[in-house]
Order: C-alpha cells, then sequence, then structure tokens
C-alpha cells in the first residue's frame, strides 16, 4: 500500500475522529451479527408494579414473534425510569420507533473518558468549615470503576451507611466494598472484555480512581507522584461516602452501561453524580444517554456534574449541554512542570514535562529523520516525526532521539520507547499552546520549534552529538487560573441561547489516587507504576465541581439540583478575557468558589416543570414529553418556556449579524441570605451600542425562601462578534453574579452552526499553522464513511466491494474465470457466481463482488490483487465562456479534429439536443471499438457514435431512464460544452443568447453513463473506463470526484486514468466544489487534469421592489415574470404549527416549517443558508409566489441559481430593511422583477465553491492543475428535467445556466481536444503541459488562496496548440514516481503488467516527476535546500534558445535555474535542468514563475512553497 509522504501530519485530529467514528462489523454470516444494541427509551418508570422485562419482551415478540425476543433482550432500565437494550437490526429498530410509550430509539455507542493542591487554589482549605451531614452525603462516580485499597478510601472513623442507601456491593474474590466505598457495581452489556479488563468494580485504568479521590478522597499526608506534587491529598468532601458504578472498559464506554448506571443511581440513593466522559453531543436531548439519566436524577432531586470536553479549543466543541445538569470546563492552577535538556556543548533548553527519570550521563543524540526503519518501508521523511515503527531500532537503541512532534507528543515518545531509545526530545512542530504537561514511558521533553532547530543544528554540526534530559522541576504558574487550549469551548449547538459550559474548575496538573496496576504513562510497557498520579482534562475538573455541589449540599440538603447549580454559578470567580479569547464560552460563569457558593444570598431556582416547559419551547411534543415525565405534562402557550424564560443563572443571545436588538428575560430569585434584605441590580461591563436594563431593579425580601421576579431587557446593536457583560445582585453582604454571556452576533440563519471553515479561521487565530489545518480537515474527509448494518439476512450484510488487480495479463483472459475462482476461495462454489458483480477485463484487470467485511480482508491478502475498497458513491460536481478564454469561433481548426472522439462519463446524453446534430458528419473514425447499445427510446448517430450505460446495484428509482438518454441534464450540458455543435439563438429563456458551442464543435462523442438519480458508482465508473479505453476514444471527461481523496489505487478515476494514460488517453476531472476549505480538492493523481472553476464576465442582478417603491438588487437568475405587487409576509411569521415549528424555524424557511395557509399568495422573506436553495423550494412546496432570501451566511454572491419561482438573494444589510418595513407597515407589498444580465468586472477570478488545494494525497504536486470557466455556463439540457432542478417546477428548456467544476472541466477537455486535433501524438502529459505551461496568469489579490486555487491560472487553448516547450512523461515516470511514494514492486507489476523494478536507481521522488508546476511543504521558519530536477522537449522552432527568469521570486528564497540556458538544434530534442529552491519564508506561503522564453513562446510553470509546523 502506499505511504503517504508526511503523513503524520494527520495525527492531531485523531482523538476528534475517534470520538465521531463507532465500528459496525458486518463480518459475521449469522442473522444475529446484522444486529446492533439499541437503547429503547420508554421515559419514566410507570406507577405501581410492573414487570419491566414482561413488558419489554412483550414488545419485542410483536416484532420478530417469541422465539428471539428474549433473546434479544440484553438489559431493562426498570428502577428509576424505562427502557431497555436489545439487539436489532435497521429495520426492528425502525419498527420499535413507532411503537406506543417509545420516546427514542438510538444506537447504544461507547463514549470517552474526557481525562492537590487544586482544592487550595481555589480558596477551598483544608481547615475550611463543615457539616456532620457531609458524612450522609453519597456520590455516584460512573467511570472506569475504583482502586478500593488506595489510602484514599480509608474508611477509619466512618460510621454505617446513611439509613437512605439501597444500593448494594457486588460481591467479588478480588474486590470488597467499606464504609467509605459503600456501594460498587459493574456494567459490560456486550460482555466482551479484553484480557486487562478486571471482571468487577476494580479499576485497572486509573481513571476513575482519580476522579473518585478527586470528589470525595480522605486525607492522605504526603501523597506525591515519585516526589512531584508533594502534599496532602484530599478530595472537596472528604467524609463523604462513594458509590462506584463502573462503566467504562479498555474499548470505551457504551452507552447502554451508561443508561443502566443512572438507573441504580437514581434508585440507590445517591445525592450527586459525577460524570466525566462524553461524545460529541447529539441533536436531541433525549437520544443522549447523559442527558436522559441526569434528567431522571434532577426529578429525583439529584444534580449531574459533567464534563464539558476536550475538544477544545475549537469552537461548538463543548458536550454535555443539558441545561439540567452541570457542564465543568478545567482551569489551570499555579503547578507547572519544566524538564530541561542539557546538550553536549553545555546548553540548556527548557521544555514542558513530568519527567520523574533521574539522569545518568550524557547519551549519544540522534535525529529521527536520520533513523528510519528502511526494512519497514519507511523513510527519513516519515522516521523524522517517529511515527510508530518508523525507527531503526540498531540506530536509536541506546540514545536520545530528536523528534518532530504533530500533538502533545504521546505516539512519538512510544514510538522511541518501542524502538530502544533511552530518550526523546520532542519538537513542537505544531506550536501548540504548552499550558500542560504529559507524562511519557521514557525521559521526554517538549521543546519550541526554535529550541528544536538549534538542536537539529547542533546534531548536523556536530561530530558526536550528545544530550541528557533533567528531572523535571515544579514551578509555579502566574498566569493562572486560565482555561487550556484542550478544555472544549461553547457555543451549546443544541439550544444556541443557552450558555455552556457552565462554569470552570481546576483540571490541569492534578494528583490524585491511581490504580497501581496501570503505568503512570497510561503506556503499555511502562513498569512505573505509583498510589498517586498527575492529570489533566475536564475530566478532572469535573469531580471538582461535584466535590464543591457535595459540600453545598451538606449545608443545604434540601436545595434542588438547579439551586447548587445555581450557588456555584453566580458565586464563581470572574475569569479573564484576555487570557481566553473566547471569553464565557471558554469559562462560563467563571472559576468555582466552593466557600462563597454555600451563601449565595440569591439563587436562581428551576424544577421539573419549568424544564418541561423549555422543552415545550424546544419544540418537544406533549406526547413525548408525558412519556419522559410520566405525568399529564400539557404544552399551550400558556406553558410553553423560550429557552430566554428557563429560571437560568446566565444569560445568552444569539442575534443576526449586525442588526438592532431588542430581547426579553425573564427569571425569578429565591432568598436563602438574610431573611430580611435588600437587593439592588447593577450591570458591569456593558458593551458599547448595547442598553440592558433590569426591572425591577431593586428587590426586597422579608423572609427566607421568598421568590421575586424581574426581567431583564437588551436593547441595541453590537459591533463585534461577540460581547458580554454581568448583571449582580448586592446587598452589601452578598454579591451575585449572573453573566450576560454573551450575546454573540451571527449571520443570519447560520445561530451556533459553525461549520469547517469557521473551526479552520478560529484555529489559524489560535495559531494553528495553515499545513497543518489543511492535513486535519481532509483526514476527517477520508476517515468518515458510511456504514449500514441494517439488513437481516445474510446477503445484506455484503457490500460491493471493488477488487482492483492492475493490467490486463497478456493474451486471451476468461476473467469471468478467474474471478469467479477467486471468488471461490473465499466463500465455495455455491456463492461465488451469485456473488460476482462486475468483471473488467477490457483495458484492465479487476471485478465487483459484494463481499462482508472479514471476505473482503481475505480478498485483500490474496495473490494478483492490488486493491480492495467498497463501491462508493461520488457526486456530480455541477456559450460565450469560449470567447471569454480567447477562443473565438473562428479559431483556426485542423480535419483531424472531426476524428477527436471524446469519452464523456457522467449522466448521460439527450441525442435530440440540436447540439448534437450530426448534418455534415461522416462515419465514426476507423480507430472507433465501441457500439451503441440498441434502445426503443435512444439512437446514435455521427456525432454521438456510441452509447452505453451502467448500474451495476441494479436498483433505478421512478425517475431513472434505462438507457444512456440523460433525466437529469448533467450530462447533455457537460458533453455539449466539451464538443457540442454550433446551434444560433441558444438562450434560457432569454438569457445568454447567443451561439451556443463546444470546444471541439467537431469532435465526435462517446457517452457512458455513470450517474444517476442516487449518484455515481465507483463500479460503474470503473466499468465505463474499462470500456472507453478500449473503445478507443482519445479524451476522457468526467465532472464526478468524492469528498474525500483516496490512495490512488482506491480511487476508481485514478484507477481509470492511469490505464487511459498508459493508452494514450488524457483523462480531465473537475476539482470538487468543497471549496473554499483548503485541501478539498479531489481527482488529485499526477496522471489526470484536475480542473478549477473560474468565473467570465456573465452575472445576473434581480430587483426587488417594495410597496413604498424602494428597489434592493439581489442575485438569482429568475425567468419569472411577475404582473404587480403580492402580499409580503416574513417566514417566521408563518410557521407551520400542526407540523411542529415555531416562528424561530419557519424563519429560515426550512421544508415544512411553512404554514400553506399563511403564506399561500404572498412573497415570504426568508433567512437563507447555503445559496437559498432549501428556502426557496420550502417556499414553493407552501404556495408562494415568491421569495426574497436575505444571505444569513454573507457568502460571496459571484453567482446566480436558478430557483422554483420568482426569488432574490439579497445582502444581510438589505433583508434587514425589508423586515423592518415588513414589521412597520400594516400591508406590505413587494414585486420580483425578472433578472438582468450585467458584466462582472473583476472576472476572471475563482468562486468560493471550487475546491481548493493543497494536495491532501502527495503534498508536493500542486492540484487543482488549472482552472476553466465554470460560472454561469450556457450548454444544451435536458428537456425532461425542470430547469431548477426542483421536483415541481414546470419550466423546462433546451438549454440551461449551471456553475460548477463540472462545467470547468469539459472546458479543459474541449481544450485537450482541440491540441490533440493539432498535435495526435503527443502524450496525455505533453497536453497537460502545454495548457498549464500556456495559462493565464490568475491575481492573488482576488484569490488569496492564490495557486492552490486556480494552479497555473486560466486555460488559453489558442496559446497551448503552440506551446514552445512541454514538461512530458510516460508511464514509467508515473511508475518511478510511485515507487518513491511506497508503493510496492509487486503492486506496481499488478498495475502495470510488466516487470516494473523499485530500486535506488529508479525510485524517484514526487520534486523529480516531470511535471509542468513545483511545490514544496517545508518545516515552519526553517531554511530549506530543495533541488527540483526536471526535462523539457522542444515543440517550437527547431533551433531555438530558451533563458529561464525567475518572477516573482519571494522575500527571503533563492530559486536558481542551472542551466539558465537551454539551446535546441530539433524538434523532439529533450534537454534537462535543475531548479534549486534555498532560504526561507516568512509567510505560510509563497510564489512565483519559472519562465523559459525564446523570444516567441514563454513557458511558464508556478513555484509554490508552503509551511507545515
Amino acid at each position: 500500500m502506499a505511504r503517504q509522504k508526511n503523513s503524520s501530519l494527520w495525527f492531531l485530529l485523531l482523538s476528534l475522529i475517534c470520538s465521531l467514528l463507532s465500528t459496525h462489523s458486518t463480518a459475521a454470516a449469522s442473522e444475529d451479527d446484522v444486529r446492533k444494541e439499541y437503547i429503547v427509551y420508554m421515559g419514566a418508570k410507570p406507577a405501581g408494579d410492573f414487570s419491566a422485562s414482561a413488558i419489554h419482551t412483550n414488545m419485542l415478540e410483536q416484532v420478530f414473534g417469541s422465539g428471539r425476543a428474549s433473546s434479544s433482550l440484553v438489559r431493562s432500565y426498570k428502577r428509576s425510569f424505562n427502557g431497555f437494550v436489545a439487539k436489532l437490526t435497521e429495520d426492528e429498530m425502525q419498527q420499535m420507533k413507532g411503537m406506543d410509550g417509545v420516546v427514542s430509539v438510538f444506537p447504544s455507542e461507547k463514549k470517552q473518558l474526557h481525562t492537590t493542591r487544586s482544592w487550595d487554589f481555589v480558596g477551598f482549605p483544608r481547615q475550611v468549615k463543615r457539616t456532620s451531614f457531609e458524612s450522609d452525603i453519597i456520590i455516584g462516580v460512573l467511570d472506569g470503576g475504583i482502586w478500593p485499597e488506595s489510602d484514599s478510601f480509608d474508611d477509619k472513623g466512618f460510621g454505617p451507611p446513611p439509613r437512605k442507601w439501597k444500593g448494594t456491593c457486588q460481591g467479588f474474590s478480588n474486590f470488597t466494598c467499606n464504609n467509605k466505598i459503600i456501594g460498587a457495581k459493574y456494567y459490560k452489556s456486550d460482555r466482551k472484555f479484553s484480557p486487562e479488563d478486571l471482571q468487577s468494580p476494580r479499576d485497572s485504568d486509573g481513571h476513575g480512581t482519580h476522579t473518585a479521590s478527586t470528589a470525595a478522597g480522605g486525607l492522605v499526608n504526603m501523597a506525591s507522584l515519585m516526589g512531584f506534587g508533594l502534599g496532602t491529598a484530599r478530595g472537596g468532601v472528604p467524609s463523604a461516602r462513594i458509590a462506584v458504578y463502573k462503566i467504562c472498559w479498555s474499548d470505551g464506554c457504551d452507552d447502554a452501561d451508561i443508561l443502566a448506571a443512572f438507573d441504580d443511581a437514581i434508585a440507590d440513593g445517591v445525592d450527586i453524580i459525577s460524570y466525566s466522559l462524553g461524545n460529541p453531543p447529539s441533536r436531541d436531548y433525549f437520544k443522549d444517554t447523559a442527558a436522559i439519566g441526569a434528567f431522571h436524577a434532577m426529578k429525583n432531586g439529584i444534580l449531574t456534574s459533567t464534563s464539558a470536553g476536550n475538544d477544545g479549543p475549537r469552537l461548538v466543541s463543548v458536550v454535555n449541554v443539558a441545561p439540567w445538569s452541570l457542564s465543568v470546563a478545567a482551569s489551570t492552577i499555579d503547578r507547572k512542570f519544566l524538564t530541561e535538556v542539557q546538550l553536549g556543548d553545555k546548553k540548556v533548553y527548557k521544555g514542558f514535562s513530568i519527567n520523574a527519570f533521574e539522569p545518568n550521563g550524557m547519551y549519544p543524540l540522534i535525529y529521527g529523520g536520520d533513523a528510519p526503519n528502511t526494512r519497514g518501508g519507511f523513510r527519513g521523511n516519515t522516521s523524522r516525526f517517529c511515527e510508530i515503527n518508523s525507527l531503526n531500532p540498531n540506530l536509536v537503541k541506546g540514545k536520545i532521539v530528536l523528534c518532530i512532534g504533530l500533538g502533545a507528543g504521546f505516539k512519538e515518545a512510544w514510538s522511541a520507547f518501542l524502538a530502544g531509545a533511552v530518550g526523546t526530545v520532542i519538537v513542537d512542530g505544531l506550536r501548540l499552546p504548552k499550558d500542560s504537561s504529559n507524562i511519557y514511558p521514557l525521559p521526554a521533553s517538549r521543546l519550541s520549534a526554535g529550541d528544536g532547530k538549534r538542536i537539529a543544528y547542533y546534531i548536523s554540526s556536530t561530530s558526536n552529538p550528545t544530550a541528557s534530559i533533567l528531572k523535571s522541576i515544579e514551578v509555579k504558574d502566574t498566569l493562572a487560573p486560565y482555561v487550556p487550549s484542550f478544555s472544549s469551548r461553547g457555543p451549546n449547538n443544541i439550544t444556541h441561547d443557552l450558555l455552556k459550559p457552565d462554569l470552570t474548575a481546576p483540571g490541569v496538573h492534578i494528583l490524585a489516587a491511581w490504580s497501581p496496576i496501570s503505568p503512570i504513562s497510561q503506556m503499555s510497557g511502562d513498569n512505573r507504576v505509583a498510589q498517586y498520579n498527575i492529570l489533566s482534562g475536564t475530566s478532572m475538573a469535573c469531580p471538582h465541581a461535584t466535590g464543591a455541589a457535595a459540600y453545598i449540599k451538606s449545608f443545604h440538603p434540601t436545595w434542588s439540583p438547579a439551586a447548587i447549580k445555581s450557588a456555584l454559578m453566580t458565586t464563581a470567580t470572574p475569569m479573564s478575557a484576555r487570557k481566553n479569547p473566547e471569553a464565557e464560552f471558554a469559562y462560563g460563569a467563571g472559576n468555582i468558589d466552593p466557600v462563597r457558593a454555600v451563601h449565595p444570598g440569591l439563587v436562581y431556582d428551576a424544577d421539573e416543570i419549568d424544564f418541561v416547559n423549555f422543552l415545550c419551547g424546544e419544540g418537544y411534543s406533549i406526547q413525548t414529553l408525558r412519556k419522559v415525565t410520566g405525568d399529564h405534562s400539557v404544552c399551550s402557550k400558556a406553558t410553553n418556556g423560550a429557552v430566554w424564560d428557563l429560571n437560568y443563572p446566565s444569560f445568552a443571545l444569539s442575534i443576526p449579524y449586525k442588526e438592532s436588538i431588542a430581547r426579553t428575560f425573564k427569571r425569578s430569585v429565591t432568598n436563602v441570605g438574610l431573611p430580611v434584605s435588600t437587593y439592588k441590580a447593577t450591570v458591569i461591563g456593558a458593551p458599547k451600542g448595547l442598553k440592558i436594563n433590569v426591572k425591577p431593579n431593586i428587590l426586597s425580601f422579608t423572609s427566607i425562601g421568598q421568590k421575586l421576579s424581574f426581567v431583564l431587557k437588551v436593547e441595541g446593536r453590537i459591533v463585534k462578534d461577540m460581547v458580554s457583560a454581568s448583571l449582580v445582585w448586592d446587598d452589601g453582604l452578598h454579591k451575585y453574579y449572573s453573566n450576560i454571556d454573551p450575546v454573540k452576533a451571527v449571520d443570519p440563519g447560520l445561530v451556533y452552526d459553525v461549520d469547517e471553515i469557521d473551526y479552520v479561521k478560529f484555529l489559524c487565530g489560535q495559531g494553528y499553522s495553515t499545513r497543518a489545518l489543511w492535513r486535519h480537515w481532509g483526514l476527517i474527509c477520508s476517515l468518515l464513511s458510511t456504514h449500514s448494518t441494517a439488513a437481516a439476512s445474510e446477503d445484506d450484510v455484503r457490500k460491493e466491494y471493488i477488487v482492483y488487480m492492475g493490467a490486463k495479463p497478456a493474451g486471451d483472459l476468461s476473467a469471468s474465470a478467474i474471478h469467479t475462482n477467486m471468488l471461490e476461495q473465499v466463500f465455495g462454489s455455491g456463492r461465488a457466481s451469485s456473488s460476482l458483480v462486475r468483471s473488467y477485463k477490457r483495458s484492465f484487470n479487476g471485478f465487483v463482488a459484494k463481499l462482508t467485511e472479514e471476505e473482503m480482508q481475505q480478498m485483500k491478502g490474496m495473490d494478483g490483487v492490488v486493491s480492495v475498497f467498497p463501491n462508493e458513491k461520488k457526486q456530480l460536481h455541477t456559450t460565450r465562456s469560449w470567447d471569454f478564454v480567447g477562443f473565438p469561433r473562428q479559431v483556426k481548426r485542423t480535419s483531424f479534429e472531426s476524428d477527436i472522439i471524446i469519452g464523456v462519463l457522467d449522466t448521460g446524453i439527450w441525442p435530440e439536443s440540436d447540439s448534437f446534430d450530426d448534418k455534415g458528419f461522416g462515419p465514426p473514425p476507423r480507430k472507433w471499438k465501441g457500439t451503441c447499445h440498441g434502445f426503443s427510446n435512444f439512437t446514435c448517430n455521427n456525432k454521438i457514435i456510441g452509447a452505453k450505460y451502467y448500474k451495476s446495484d441494479g436498483k433505478f428509482s421512478p425517475k431513472d431512464l434505462h438507457s444512456p438518454r440523460d433525466s437529469e441534464g448533467h450530462g447533455t450540458h457537460t458533453a455539449s460544452t466539451a464538443a457540442g455543435d454550433l446551434v444560433s439563438m441558444a438562450s434560457l429563456m432569454g438569457f445568454g443568447l447567443g451561439t451556443a458551442r463546444g470546444g471541439v464543435p467537431s469532435a465526435r462523442i462517446a457517452v457512458y453513463k455513470t450517474c444517476w438519480s442516487d449518484g455515481c458508482h465507483d463500479a460503474d465508473i470503473l466499468a465505463a473506463f474499462d470500456d472507453a479505453i478500449a473503445d478507443g476514444v482519445d479524451i476522457i471527461s468526467i465532472s464526478v470526484g468524492g469528498k474525500t481523496p483516496q490512495k490512488y489505487f482506491e480511487d476508481s478515476a485514478a484507477i481509470g486514468a492511469f490505464h487511459a494514460m498508459k493508452n494514450g488517453i488524457l483523462t480531465s476531472t473537475s476539482a470538487g466544489n468543497e471549496g473554499p476549505l483548503l485541501v478539498s480538492v479531489t481527482n488529485v493523481s499526477p496522471w489526470s487534469l484536475s480542473v478549477a472553476a473560474s468565473t467570465t464576465y456573465r452575472k445576473f442582478l434581480t430587483k426587488v421592489q417594495l410597496g413604498d417603491r424602494k428597489v434592493y438588487k439581489g442575485i438569482s437568475i429568475n425567468t419569472f415574470e411577475l404582473h404587480g405587487m403580492y402580499p409580503l409576509i416574513y417566514g417566521g411569521d408563518g410557521p407551520n404549527t400542526r407540523g411542529g415549528f415555531r416562528g424561530n424555524t419557519s424563519r429560515f424557511c426550512q421544508i415544512n416549517s411553512l404554514n400553506p395557509n399563511l403564506v399561500k399568495g404572498k412573497i415570504v422573506l426568508c433567512i437563507g443558508h447555503r445559496g437559498g436553495s432549501e428556502a426557496a423550494w420550502s417556499a414553493f412546496l407552501a404556495g408562494a409566489v415568491g421569495t426574497v432570501i436575505v444571505d444569513g451566511l454573507q457568502l460571496p454572491r459571484d453567482f446566480s441559481r436558478i430557483y422554483p419561482l420568482p426569488a432574490s438573494r439579497l445582502g444581510a444589510g438589505d433583508g434587514k430593511r425589508i423586515a423592518y418595513y415588513i414589521s412597520s407597515t400594516s400591508n406590505p407589498t413587494a414585486s420580483i422583477l425578472k433578472s438582468i444580465e450585467v458584466s462582472d468586472t473583476l472576472a476572471p477570478y475563482v468562486p468560493p465553491f471550487s475546491s481548493r488545494g493543497p494536495n491532501p494525497i502527495t503534498h508536493d504536486l500542486l492540484k487543482p492543475d488549472l482552472t476553466a470557466p465554470g460560472v454561469h455556463i450556457l450548454a444544451a439540457w435536458s428537456p425532461i428535467s425542470p430547469i431548477s432542478k426542483v421536483p415541481g417546477d414546470n419550466r423546462i428548456a433546451e438549454y440551461n445556466i449551471e456553475s460548477g467544476t463540472s462545467m470547468a472541466c469539459p472546458h479543459a477537455t474541449g481544450a485537450a481536444a482541440y491540441i490533440k486535433s493539432f498535435h495526435p501524438t503527443w502524450s496525455p502529459a505533453a497536453i497537460k503541459s502545454a495548457l498549464m505551461t500556456t495559462a493565464t496568469p490568475m491575481s492573488a489579490r482576488k484569490n488569496p488562496e492564490a495557486e492552490f486555487a486556480y494552479g497555473a491560472g486560466n486555460i488559453d487553448p489558442v496559446r497551448a496548440v503552440h506551446p514552445g516547450l512541454v514538461y512530458d512523461a510516460d508511464e514509467i515516470d508515473f511508475v518511478n514516481f510511485l515507487c518513491g511514494e511506497g508503493y510496492s514492486v509487486q503492486n506496481l507489476r499488478l498495475v502495470t503488467g510488466d516487470h516494473s523494478v523499485c530500486s535506488k536507481a529508479t525510485n524517484g521522488t514526487v520534486w523529480d516527476l516531470n511535471y509542468p508546476s513545483f511545490a514544496l511543504s517545508i518545516p515552519y521558519k526553517e531554511s530549506i535546500a530543495r533541488t527540483f530536477k526536471r526535462s523539457v522537449t522542444n515543440v517550437g522552432l527547431p533551433v531555438s534558445t530558451y533563458k529561464a527568469t525567475v518572477i516573482g521570486a519571494p522575500k527571503g528564497l533563492k530559486v536558481n535555474v542551472q542551466p539558465n540556458i537551454l539551446s535546441f538544434t530539433s524538434i523532439g530534442q529533450k534537454l534537462s535542468f535543475v531548479l534549486k529552491v534555498k532560504g526561507r519564508i516568512v509567510k505560510d506561503m509563497v510564489s512565483a514563475s519559472l519562465v523559459w522564453d525564446d523570444g516567441l513562446y514563454k513557458v511558464r510553470s508556478p513555484i509554490i512553497v508552503y509551511a507545515v509546523q
């Protein structure tokens, strides 16, 4: 398999990916194996006696009979709430969802653990006042178990458990409870234990012991981790009792077990629940086990304290966000650890780690890049990152290794440890904030990039470099407290106007009890064990809040969970936004102060009915809520509670960007201070532009428990993205803080649904390198895949896999027989033929088969197999444009153009279109070997000379036509753009009027229909390539792609294009429509052409006229004529309440959210996002006559869409003015005018939708290659497909205007075919080189991503015919390149079908591939010296001399070309040169151009250098 260069840069987001990816197994062959565990949640426990198991079994019997019901039932929840876990198929799960009494059904997934001077740091000393009731407090800890023999859990001086305790201590031979640990249970619903799992509540991991002792551990003097953190270890409530519920194991924490533990803990009588784990939040509170458990805990008077998550500093990463639980972020304390590295030259560098090892002299020092494990297939460019197994033990054993780290350093340290190193110095390659130190399995220190560079220089300049890593020292962190980078941030992604996290608590460098059988570094092979350990994480913060809550409970045993939470939040110590730019999204109300929290003065109390009213306001149905509560809850106008009226101790508000706001919050406070007291309200830090009023601003109480209400009004406009203030109620004794946190400006429609590009922007602001972020987001895309385990038969667990076997063998080949034989080896002869879906045999070797996961793995290991990968679906990447690129109708052409055959892999074609008229065409070229399958509704002609369709799964939707005929329009559009004939007076209902034509009107078209209403299957794409190559096409055009680039021989387009290249055929591909996200480019193989989109000088404007005669200009392609004015309504005023929608949803005009009775016959104002397509469709379905779409995401309006009704997309400012007109006018009216076509004077530039580089597969190969027109392209269309592509739109046309890289690709295809018509013997690489080196340079001012947006520039087909020089390459060059990329000889021989060899002599690095561009990724701010080898072939004047010039060489870089003069004496002569890049770059990305100039031809190649940290 290919080893990707710099692949370790993908490591940083691994923890994020792990939390998202769940594992689904479909390998087994029995019916039970397709079943997964689902949780069937049924709400409140029924009153009176009930037999849960009997009820649940009966429900299962209704699904699949009595025979299987009992074996399917895994667990019943019956003690505190109602529900069960059962093994179900997808179909059975859907049946269960519809049964009476069921609230929700969702998979039982795994959660992950979120991983003491700390109490003193928050002002909670050992001598604090305590009550005797503390000993009656029971804390339920849901975690990884406990180590009962730890001194922290000694029960000396404890009496028997409190009488309220109803729990048990399950009897185990190796575990006993005591009067401190009064109960213990463990849960493992799947019964799958690993060897390291202890089948009892005993903790084998250490995490549960640590959290339990932090919350309620007894006092232990002289506790330390091998001398670090020496002092008294203690929990927040040392006299409290602990009940242990072990739910977490070596493979994670199952949802089924989490609910079982909540069920028991509530019934057992615990007072506080501590829960230090979590997953990315569900969009539904009742599909989240923690939220479900915490709700029932709240009903029973129990507060659940939860960790906020360790996915910071990314915004919208906070988890456990239910308003009835406490979400705790982490804060630092004044302890940090430094570890010095001393070199042989006596220089000392300070780094970060907790290193308990004692130094023992100096050791040899080696750079990881100098010690690759070459036998394992690694090179220095990987071993420098100390990837697992990348280091050669013979070279590093007994030495200290310098590694470039790409995270917290765990992987690098473990790799060095496994290789036998005595230590490691980890250079911080990502410039991560060093706000916490880690423990490694060997002496280690994490240093800055600057210090790492100095050590690397010392190694390279010293004959015998040595070093020593000193034992860590503990120093004071004077900046504390602040929120560390790992702690998850808000805003809350479920209920946007509810602030989360709630508060912070110490979570960095926490000393607490540990399991003495777990290594302190938590890495296997590390033999160091200890009774106490130092950890960091929100897992450590959560039990601090748990302990503080228990402390309050010991003083106020009757207080509700909400009152305790309020006391903690309103007395929290304010934190600094200067230290944490995310402000309250990082720290909530502030840092806990347990002593002050006991006497808060006032509390914001709330009980079950308040939360039920809140849920009514969130849109939950009465039926669902009655199941959850077990009572007769009612949702009505009188009881529906908006989030702004939930009696919460903070105030949060999201508002439209730069719009005026007026929002009222209703609150009540309960007096728990002095009986007679008067509180005055003060707003501290009110931001500029906002007016915050409190009415009344004085509250006078006369008794304890008295409740008084007030309202807080926020009015005005904010000038920043986020502002905050505090409301303080002060009686002279108590100061009672509530954060007005935060008022957040958002683009209408976005609220807090931050997308990937927002994350990227935020992380860039946090100091992460551009390069690192490119890698990470590519990683997410490449790892997330969809797995289905829904079916109920053995066949249904099989998926289609493509088995790629490389080149077609020489001689006669019975492909089907060979492939069937291979399948028989996997599962016998009985099933082989039925499993085989398709054989590829005409141009290359392989097949498609239905396999289970296990069978797929067997197939991977068989002789002759290059790769096996799922048959996935690709998506379509969706004329004056030719004139715009200087390619007029009258351009010189050759007679050979009529012999050019373009193979179009797309949705088919509409053969009757005038663009495909064959008048004047002779018969097909003699080389043509293809066919036109006979169809009753389809015939070929001398223009369309071949047509086939492919549907390997045989599943057609009603709209699919079982022939090559195009029912979508996309294939017709791309084919006519590439090679359509000249059609005068073509237009879309008058728009774009002119002559429609393709790039090569005389060329022939061969149609390969691979795309359908459900997408484009890999199996069909490969089948089409197989045929097209064998049929004799000259150019292949494929405007499709996946969202995730794959390894070259696991990508159907790359495989097909490779075999096309072997046969002299260039494949032109679309770059993708996932821009402007970096690393989003697809179709990146070096042997194919990757085409981005550019604009032309055509754009469309659509005016909206209001009843007050004001006119606003928007964008769309509106063909409708509206006569007169129509009533105008705001979508938020027309909700479909019967469908469960409210105004806060209908304002976005989501599907079915609008009430037809209110909007029919009117124009609807919608807040739209993603271009407004959904909003327009929703308005269309509801019967509106038009829609005005306010651009809620402030997307660049650089292309116009066609909507199914009169529509215009306006900016947020104009939208605000129209909204004001509606609200201030008794009968608002409007009209939407027909669009007008205007000139785009900025063109050409790359639109945002066009995917960007860099190349995620081979990083130093520039992609995309170039751009071509892809915006507002007029071309032929299928007349049975609506022009808006929206069902119900009855407008059809022969020509349509489309935008996308799908439109750009056929422009490049046509240009390539044009070159081929002049130079029929040129190789695919030569044609590609000609297009790239003659492309028109584009402006980095218009496109800040520069070459990552536009590659070599915009195509110029006329100049490309005469490029002067070409960078040529053939199969052997690409094979050598693949050798250098790490592909094995065995695989390459299968691919090429010859005796290819990889050796030192032939292995080609990417820098030596003869490519028409130069790309280089380099370490951030480091000096570089890189040599590129190239050769150019003369295709210009026979006798010519070219001189090299480097244009725009960036500051700090020296670019030399040797030789810089090339003198040719004949056509076809090839001369070589080297280009050397030396120096250092001061920006993340710089570029220049190399130009070879002979006075007639200018041969330009981009040079791009970009930084990776």
